[in-house]
């Protein structure tokens, strides 16, 4: 990786959501304007924008700006979570045309919250910035496994950088092109959601960076091998270091990559006070606009869903033990 001051400068910070998300979308602003106050944050509102309402200091924009051609037919075709994933390449593409040569957004996901500055993002000497969901390989445990990580991608798409470039907008516009029929959250087909496209982002473009600072993006796919710890201050921290942000997919409700995996959680002290003090700062947003999401196929999720699959898993069990006995 290269290191250059002052090389990018960072635009503005941007997330995309629904109704349902927009309490998290509100609680990372307020969270990246605590440490990048003045900064622009965009909340790109993947819904229809009646009785829905941001802080001042928030931009909103939502879908209807961006003019999708086949918007209607993607709203159909997706479940309310999915929809929101196929159209987050949309608006990364939106602003990156507003934006000169040299200036770069960050995206961090609705689930995410940030803890420490995140100026030395700027310094990095590449158009593009990906996360890694691993920097090494998963210890042996029962929450979670390698598969599941190849299943899903090398990269994470909750964080990123992208750079103003011809060559990193051309990038936007093949991959939106391809979450208008795939982006679905099929494994077995090859699809998971947007995220599965950054694998081609080393082969497309020149310039590229992966960012494996451990303290950078923690969350259930790689708290297996990060030390987060409680410290004497209010920010914890991730191997030793100020943590710089962490992401709560799967900790707060149904998430289809990781909500079979918040057992990674247990008994990790800092990680619960980080979970118990995120699920206030969303209840103080929660009652924000209107409960159904007007794009995406309304997604229904049963409820004791992970007691129901962990008793399946102990029937299986016994079930291929019974098979082994000679009658």
């Amino acid at each position: 990786m290269k290191l250059k001051p002052n090389k990018i400068a960072l635009t503005g910070f941007f997330t995309v959501c629904n109704r349902y998300q927009l309490p998290g979308a509100i609680a990372l602003g307020e969270s990246v304007l605590r440490f990048h106050p003045g900064a622009r944050y965009v909340i790109g509102l993947a819904d229809d924008s009646a009785g829905s309402a941001v802080p001042a200091g928030m931009e909103l924009i939502p879908i209807a700006a961006l003019q999708i051609p086949r918007l209607q037919e993607m709203s159909g075709r997706y479940l309310d979570y999915e929809f929101v994933h196929a159209v987050r390449p949309w608006f990364a593409k939106h602003l990156l045309e507003q934006s000169e040569n040299r200036f770069a957004w960050v995206f961090l996901a609705p689930t995410v919250l940030v803890f420490s500055p995140l100026d030395f993002l700027g310094k990095y000497d590449s158009d593009f910035l990906l996360t890694p969901n691993l920097t090494g390989p998963l210890p042996a445990s029962r929450n979670l496994d390698d598969k599941r990580i190849l299943n899903i991608g090398m990269f994470n798409a909750d964080a990123w950088m992208a750079r103003a470039t011809p060559e990193v907008k051309s990038l936007f516009d093949w991959w939106r092109t391809r979450t208008i029929d795939r982006a679905f959250f099929d494994l077995c087909n090859g699809m998971c959601l947007d995220q599965l496209w950054l694998n081609y982002v080393p082969v497309l473009l020149r310039e590229w960076t992966i960012l494996r600072d451990t303290n950078w993006h923690v969350g259930l796919h790689n708290l297996l091998r990060v030390a987060l710890e409680n410290s004497s201050g209010e920010t914890p921290s991730a191997d030793g270091k100020p943590l710089l942000t962490f992401n709560f997919a799967g900790l707060t409700g149904f998430h289809p990559v990781w909500s079979d995996h918040t057992q990674v959680l247990s008994g990790n002290p800092a990680g619960e006070r980080l979970l118990r003090n995120y699920k206030k700062q969303l209840a103080v947003y929660e009652k924000t606009g209107p409960d159904k999401a007007h794009y995406g196929r309304p997604s229904s999720v049963p409820a004791f869903r992970d007691f129901r699959r962990a008793i399946k898993s102990e029937l299986n069990h016994v079930v291929s033990l019974i098979d082994k006995i000679e009658i």
